[in-house]
């Protein structure tokens, strides 16, 4: 109990348990990092089926060929060819962004890779930034940070081609500008928030679900303003005050 006691008392100090998390938590969300960049050096495949897709067709891209792949992997749509365009089904966006960084070094698995690592870390500030929209303390908000870059769905996604980690970064995006624009009723920010759905939209099909989240949301979350509580404790407190003030009052009075 005496343990729980101090941990109270350290968490309720902001600044002395953000130092204590980023103490504990900095050297190994940097030696992770140091490792999986490593990783992505050594990578010669870019994983199976969805990886393998947007790397195929960011290489193209990156080549001049354009956007497409050399192999038919569904039948949803008829095709004459085994060369054909290739965002027929899935979302062109990650390879995109990948074909861009390819262009700029060299169209390779690695280079493939080590994108998916700088959007792991791109993800893990945006959960920072997402916290502190959400009043989160500093502490909680760095320790969520930590939690997430950690996290083993995102290492395993952090050396493969795979749009999960950008489509993750586009969600958590909208859905950080869209809390900060019903708060603030800044019109821009919901415009903001709108071009990163659609961004997430173009990541992963199922991004368009992103856009029907922050348009019902903006319909029907109506909040309390955000001194209403602080206001009624207040009243409340005044209340009594005056109260015991009459109280004392009527005691202090002379009789008669």
């Amino acid at each position: 109990m005496a343990f729980v006691e101090r941990l109270r008392a350290v968490l309720a100090r902001e600044a002395t348990a953000t130092g204590l998390v980023a103490v504990l938590f900095a050297p190994v969300c940097w030696m992770v990092l140091l490792e999986r960049w490593a990783a992505a050096g050594q990578a010669s495949f870019p994983g199976h089926a969805d990886s393998s897709f947007y790397f195929s067709l960011a290489k193209n891209l990156a080549n001049g060929r354009g956007p497409v792949i050399d192999y038919i992997w569904h039948f949803w749509a008829p095709h004459t060819d085994l060369t054909h365009f290739g965002p027929d089904y899935w979302m062109p966006l990650p390879s995109l962004l990948i074909a861009a960084v390819m262009k700029l070094s060299a169209p390779s698995v690695v280079v493939a890779a080590r994108c998916a690592v700088v959007a792991s870390v791109a993800l893990a500030a945006l959960v920072w930034v997402f916290a502190r929209t959400s009043s989160l303390p500093r502490w909680a908000a760095l320790l969520a940070c930590a939690a997430v870059f950690l996290a083993l769905p995102v290492g395993h996604f952090s050396v493969r081609a795979d749009p999960s980690l950008y489509y993750a970064v586009f969600v958590l995006g909208a859905l950080t500008l869209g809390i900060r624009a019903r708060d603030s009723g800044d019109l821009r920010l919901l415009f903001g928030a709108g071009l990163v759905a659609g961004a997430a939209h173009l990541s992963r099909n199922d991004g368009v679900l992103v856009i029907v989240s922050l348009a019902v949301a903006q319909l029907c979350w109506s909040p309390p303003p955000r001194n209403f509580c602080v206001d009624w404790a207040f009243s409340v407190q005044d209340t009594r005050s005056c109260s015991r003030l009459g109280c004392c009052s009527r005691s202090l009075a002379p009789a008669g």
